[in-house]
């Protein structure tokens, strides 16, 4: 899996405000959760708090 896929899938589930209507937050969930965990984890630090909160809320 692209790193740049990933990055992208977290950045939109920390953006995207429709919940389960948004097709592409379906897509991301599935990226997400193929993902490695060390990657996932050092994308989110790299992520401004706010939105890293987010997503982690969400997992």
């Amino acid at each position: 899996m692209k790193r740049r896929t990933l990055q992208a899938a977290i950045k939109h589930l920390a953006k995207c405000d429709r919940g389960t209507q948004c097709d592409e937050c379906e897509k991301a969930w599935v990226v997400v959760a193929q993902a490695d965990k060390k990657a996932l984890e050092r994308i989110l630090d790299k992520l401004p708090p706010a939105q890293g909160d987010i997503v982690k809320r969400r997992l």
